[in-house]
C-alpha cells in the first residue's frame, strides 16, 4: 500500500511541474518537490525492506548492492531520457536544431521552452503511472497472510 501511494504522489508531483511556467511561484515549484520526495521514500523504504527480508542475510550485501548499482542506472537513464524528450518535444514545439541552446538563449521564445518542459514532465508521468498500476497489483505478502 506504502508503494502504491508513494507512486502515487510521484506521478500527481509530475503531474505539477507539468503545470509550471513562467509566471509560476515558489510555492508552485515547492509544492511538486515535496510531494516528489515524499512519494519516493513511501516508494522506496518498503521497496528496500522487501528485498532484503526476501534473502538470507549472508546475501543482503549482496542485494544492497545490486539495488544501488541499480538505482544509479535508472538515475543515469531517467537524465537521458529526460534529455531526449525535452530535444524532441522541442523539436515538436518548432525549434528545428538537433541540439538545445544554452539557457541565456531561451529568453528568445520562452513559449517553446516551456511548453517542451511541460510535455516532456506529462510523458515522464504516464511512464511513472505505470508503477502505480504494477504496484497496486501487486498482492499481500505470503509470509505475512501465514504468520497470521
Amino acid at each position: 500500500m506504502l508503494c502504491t501511494i508513494g507512486a502515487m504522489l510521484t506521478v500527481i508531483s509530475m503531474v505539477g511541474f507539468s503545470r509550471m511556467g513562467e509566471g509560476s511561484s515558489q510555492i508552485a515549484v515547492m509544492i511538486p518537490l515535496v510531494l516528489l520526495g515524499l512519494g519516493w521514500s513511501l516508494f522506496q523504504s518498503p521497496n528496500l525492506s522487501g528485498m532484503f527480508n526476501a534473502v538470507e542475510p549472508q546475501f543482503v550485501g549482496a542485494v544492497s548492492g545490486l539495488s544501488l548499482t541499480s538505482a544509479n542506472i535508472a538515475n543515469a537513464m531517467g537524465v537521458a531520457v529526460g534529455s531526449v524528450l525535452f530535444l524532441r518535444w522541442l523539436n515538436y514545439h518548432g525549434l528545428a536544431d538537433n541540439t538545445v541552446p544554452l539557457y541565456t538563449q531561451w529568453a528568445a521564445a520562452p513559449e517553446k521552452y516551456i511548453r517542451a518542459f511541460q510535455s516532456s514532465w506529462l510523458v515522464i508521468a504516464a511512464i511513472t503511472s505505470i508503477a502505480v498500476a504494477t504496484s497496486a497489483m501487486q498482492g499481500a505478502d505470503v509470509r505475512t497472510r501465514e504468520k497470521a
